[in-house]
Parts: structure tokens; C-alpha cells; sequence
């Protein structure tokens, strides 16, 4: 190679990478590193402004829930027939309210008693709408000494009236969570009064008007008390009657009385009418629910009287019945539990057309349940349990307690009858043989 040659090609091995910019050559790492200085300034540009002026953030609208108007939401006092007070709330207009439980709080501040909480929310009996179509709500004690809401107004067996003192009701709309309404009101001469301890339940009875009401609280009252006029005696925690080994407990001279919540206990056992309760001739349509009644020579003694409704109580060891019916007519004994009687449930032959269903007797020394002359006559007595005592009470056997299984057409009962117990087997189909 020719000496010129060689200088050629070592001269270009030397060279360095160019790039044509505008018919300029610049040096490809030149090019590069302007590029990446500029783009970095570009950036650092960018940022000063940005924080220079910060982009602008849309405001957080707060859309509060819609209030509700409490000059359409009225309140007064009106009475039942039986001169209760109850609470009247009445809407005039305005926002509806579509979903009363979420949308008002309703809460009672009674007056001072050791037996109300300061506070008591009302309970809401299914009150759910409150506007133009149902536009009046009432709210009452209920009969468990509870505070209630209702689109009717109460009956008398379910509610009471207030207690006297100071009372304010407090209306708030719970969406928003603000008071918007506290009505004030005094009640004065109730029929309501609270027993406790160490009073006397006699007494008061005697200075309060007919239709009254007692709670009597938890303790233990000695004495023997006299319904003549009609009233309602509703134990709050059990309280306890002790007549004291003489008399009956209570006796009811009167009609359409209430006694329920009560343990009753230690009657007499020498006279002729003496027991836990005795109803006396011409006493009709009285209550007795959900008591307790033990050691007494009866539990519940009906004497000539009809319309009587006897449920949810347990009786156990009377001397005698733990319901004794004696000419006695139209009673209901429905679901109670008696045990460890003579006779759970007895009537004579000249008590008619009662209905005797779905009562536990069981562990009574003599019958589960007899009806003289039960075949003469127009009693119900089916469905009830029996276990470890005699019994005789059916049209032909005595049905048990057993689940009915239904068709659609036709209806078809379904209620095995258990030979050992029925008195159809134990007497051998002789109907007079029971009635001792």
C-alpha cells in the first residue's frame, strides 16, 4: 500500500461521530449532552412555575340530609275513655318522613323516680311513615311500663297512664343529629302509681279511682288484698304476696280486674273460699297472667263466675286444684303449667263452656284435669300435656298436645293418642267412672 493510503485510513479511524444539524456537523456527543441539559431545564422550568402557582383543587360540596321542619310536628295531651293521657304528634305538612325509626329519635324524660332512667328512648311499635296519609302518632306508657309509639290509639290492655310529676318529650331529628323539639307537659291525679316495698298495696287501691293502675315492684308484701273495684295490680321483678297462713291472697269481688307479674303465696286453708286468688260470684272478665302460685289450699278459685281468662301461670303445690271452677261458666284457662296439686285442674258439674287448652299438668297426686259430668256437658279440653297423673277430660279421649298437620283440601289432623294415658283405656270406655 502506498505510503499516502495508509495515512488516509489511519486519519479516519481517528475521527470522531458527527451529526448533521442545519448543514452544521456537530458532534454526536455534544448533541447529547445539550439535549439532556436542555430537557433537565425544561423541567426545573416546570416545577418553579407549578409552585409557583399551584393547580387549583375543586371544592368538597357537604350536602347536609334535608331537615325536617318541626313547625309542621304539633304534640298535645288527650285521654282515653278511660282517662288516660297519652301523647298525640300530629304533622301538618311539609317534608314527609319515609323512614320514622332512622329519620326521628323520640325520648321520654320522666320525672324523678328510682324506677325510671333519666333518658327512655320510645319504642317503636311499626311506626314507619309520617306524613300527609298517616299524619298522627301516638305515644303512651304501655302496660310493661314502657314508653311506646302507635298509628292507633291504645287500648286499655295495653296501656296505663303516666305517672304524676313533670314530663318532657324529646323529638330529634336523628339525620342531622339536633334537637328539634322538646315538648313539656305535668300530669297530675294519675291512675298509675308505683308500689314499692314496705307500702301497702291495700291502701292505695283504696284511694285510687276504678281502671287504675299499681306496678307493684320487687319485695315482699304481707297482707291480703280485696279487689272491689276494677283495677290492675301488674308485679314488676316478681314481687311476692304472703297472706300469712289465713284468707286468700287476693280476692276479687269485682269485674275486669288485671293481676299479672305477681308470686303469690301462703293462704289459708280452714274456710270454704280461700286460696292464692279467689274470683267471687258475679266477678266476670278478669285477667290472671303470668303468676307464680304456690302453697295455698287452691290456686285460683272460680266461684260462680264467667268470662274469666286464665293464662301463663304456673301452680304448684296447692293443697287441693290448682284451679278449682265451681258453676262456673265461659272461663278460658289456656297455657298454664300446674304440677305437684291434688288435682291439677278440677270443675264440677255444673261449670259449662269452658275452654281448658294447651295446659302442662303433670306430677298431680290425683288428676291432671277432671270435669264432672264432662259428657253432659259443652267444655273444650283438648291439646293439653299430661305426664305422671290421671286425667279425664275429652269428647271421646283426651287429645294431646301434638303438632296438627294440615292439608289444603281437606284439612286433615294429625293427633295419636297414647293409650296409657287417656281415661278412654283406664276406665274402659265408662264415662262415670272418672267422675269421683
Amino acid at each position: 500500500m502506498p505510503i499516502e493510503d495508509a495515512d488516509k485510513v489511519h486519519s479516519r479511524r481517528g475521527e470522531k461521530p458527527t451529526i448533521n444539524i442545519l448543514g452544521f456537523k456537530v458532534p454526536f456527543m455534544t448533541f447529547m449532552i445539550t439535549l439532556g441539559v436542555g430537557i433537565g431545564a425544561i423541567f426545573i422550568l416546570i416545577a418553579g412555575v407549578m409552585m409557583m402557582n399551584p393547580p387549583q383543587v375543586a371544592p368538597v360540596i357537604i350536602i347536609e340530609p334535608p331537615k325536617i321542619d318541626s313547625t309542621n310536628i304539633t304534640f298535645d295531651v288527650i285521654t282515653t275513655n278511660y282517662n288516660y293521657r297519652i301523647i298525640k304528634m300530629t304533622y301538618s305538612g311539609g317534608r314527609s318522613v319515609s323512614n320514622f325509626p332512622s329519620e326521628i329519635l323520640l325520648s321520654v324524660y320522666p320525672p324523678p323516680s328510682n324506677y325510671y332512667v333519666q333518658r327512655q328512648a320510645v319504642q317503636n311499635n311499626n311506626v314507619t311513615m309520617f306524613n300527609i296519609q298517616y299524619n298522627t302518632i301516638y305515644m303512651y306508657t304501655g302496660i310493661d311500663n314502657i314508653f311506646h309509639i302507635s298509628y292507633d290509639i291504645p287500648k286499655y290492655s295495653d296501656c296505663v297512664d303516666f305517672i304524676s310529676g313533670d314530663w318532657s318529650l324529646n323529638a330529634d331529628d336523628n339525620l342531622i343529629k339536633r334537637n328539634m323539639y322538646k315538648f313539656n307537659f305535668n300530669i297530675s291525679n294519675s291512675k298509675t302509681m308505683i308500689i314499692e316495698g314496705g307500702s301497702s298495696i291495700s291502701d292505695s287501691i283504696k284511694i285510687l279511682p276504678e281502671y287504675s293502675t299499681l306496678f307493684i315492684y320487687s319485695g315482699l308484701y304481707k297482707e291480703k288484698i280485696i279487689l272491689s273495684k276494677p283495677v290492675r295490680i301488674i308485679g314488676i321483678n316478681n314481687p311476692v304476696i304472703n297472706a300469712g297462713g289465713s284468707g286468700s291472697d287476693i280476692t276479687i269481688q269485682s269485674s275486669n280486674n288485671v293481676i299479672s307479674g305477681l308470686t303469690i303465696t301462703n293462704s289459708g286453708n280452714k274456710e270454704f273460699m280461700e286460696g292464692g286468688i279467689v274470683i267471687t260470684p258475679g266477678s266476670t272478665g278478669n285477667i290472671i297472667t303470668k303468676n307464680t302460685i304456690y302453697q295455698t289450699v287452691h290456686g285460683i278459685w272460680i266461684y260462680r263466675s264467667g268470662l274469666n281468662t286464665i293464662t301463663y301461670n304456673t301452680i304448684r303445690n296447692a293443697d287441693k286444684n290448682g284451679i278449682m271452677m265451681i258453676s262456673s261458666s265461659s272461663n278460658t284457662i289456656i297455657k298454664n303449667t300446674l304440677y305437684n296439686n291434688i288435682d291439677g285442674i278440677r270443675a264440677d258439674a255444673q261449670s259449662d263452656l269452658n275452654t281448658i287448652n294447651e295446659n302442662n299438668v303433670y306430677d298431680n297426686l290425683g288428676y291432671g284435669i277432671i270435669i264432672d259430668n264432662y259428657a253432659s256437658l259443652n267444655n273444650i279440653c283438648e291439646y293439653n300435656i299430661y305426664k305422671t297423673n290421671k286425667m279425664s277430660c275429652s269428647n271421646s279421649v283426651d287429645r294431646d298436645q301434638t303438632p296438627i298437620i294440615r292439608t289444603t283440601v281437606p284439612t286433615v289432623r294429625i293427633t295419636p293418642v297414647t293409650t296409657s294415658n287417656d281415661w278412654w283405656s283406664d276406665c274402659g270406655g265408662n264415662p262415670k267412672c272418672y267422675q269421683s
